[in-house]
């Protein structure tokens, strides 16, 4: 395993580590590691743990590791998948908070990372805290602006139905995150781990969403694959139904997701346009 930055680890302990998982990240990874250069809040770790990649991910990152001793870079000797590679993050964490961040996003707010640790330092009781984002196609036009609930009570009344965060703009407590266990790396939340821990988080403390546009999210051609999205919305729906007794609005998330899983179904068949595929994406997020 290569662990470059490693020997640039200080004594002083990070207020937030940034977890950056990658794999083949060579077109996007440079504007996501820029774009957390650009925080006016410096006091962070950013790990950037390449999964196996088989491009120049692991070039690019080394530069930026040898430049800066806050960038951590490690590389796995196979690829492990998403969860194990996020739980090695969180295992190497040294902040008192989490954020994290992919490499084909970036914060386009400086002050993403300072709003969020104010809301936390002042919010003891608040264990994740996400802000709202836009979506832009691979050549970074923009497709669509997503607005979260934001009250802790507005996001437990969803939670069942929907998945309130987008995992790109988050931050939590790592002690939190020790609680709950961290990522789950079962095969029936593949995809959907975000949202497992989401809903475990959920029972150690308080959610918030702060309405700031943090984040740019790219959407992929390649992504948009219903079904791939009707195995999703299948293993949302049997884990929702584990939380039933944790969670309000129980039967109104069982027709919303059984809706959901018919429209995935049809769609998996019948193709539409991109454009319509963002629309509904966007409606369902303020349902």
């Amino acid at each position: 395993m290569d662990t470059t930055g490693f020997s640039n680890y200080t004594m002083e302990l990070p207020k937030i580590s940034i977890i950056l998982p990658t794999y083949n990240g060579t077109q996007y990874i440079t504007n996501a590691i820029e774009s957390v250069l650009l925080q006016t809040f410096a006091d962070w770790e950013l790990l950037i743990i390449d999964d196996g990649s088989t491009d120049d991910t692991a070039s690019i990152a080394k530069v930026y590791a040898a430049k800066d001793q806050r960038i951590i870079f490690v590389q796995n000797q196979y690829n492990l998948g998403i969860q194990k590679t996020l739980n090695n993050g969180l295992a190497m964490a040294r902040g008192e908070y989490v954020a994290r961040l992919d490499d084909d996003d970036r914060w386009i707010d400086s002050s993403k990372l300072d709003t969020q640790v104010t809301f936390l330092d002042n919010h003891s009781d608040y264990v994740l805290v996400g802000t709202n984002a836009i979506l832009v196609d691979e050549k970074g036009a923009r497709l669509a602006t997503y607005s979260m609930p934001e009250t802790d009570s507005a996001i437990r009344g969803r939670l069942l139905s929907k998945n309130c965060f987008l995992h790109p703009t988050i931050m939590m407590r790592i002690e939190a995150l020790k609680k709950s266990g961290g990522y789950d790396e079962n095969e029936n939340v593949r995809h959907i781990e975000d949202y497992a821990l989401w809903l475990a988080l959920g029972m150690v403390g308080k959610f918030a969403n702060i309405p700031l546009v943090s984040t740019s999210l790219t959407a992929h051609s390649s992504s948009i694959t219903f079904k791939n999205r009707l195995i999703q919305a299948k293993r949302v729906k049997r884990l929702a139904c584990q939380y039933h007794k944790k969670y309000p609005r129980f039967l109104v998330a069982m027709i919303i997701l059984q809706i959901r899983i018919v429209g995935f179904s049809i769609l998996s068949v019948f193709p539409i346009p991109k454009k319509i595929v963002y629309f509904i994406q966007k409606t369902y997020k303020r349902l």
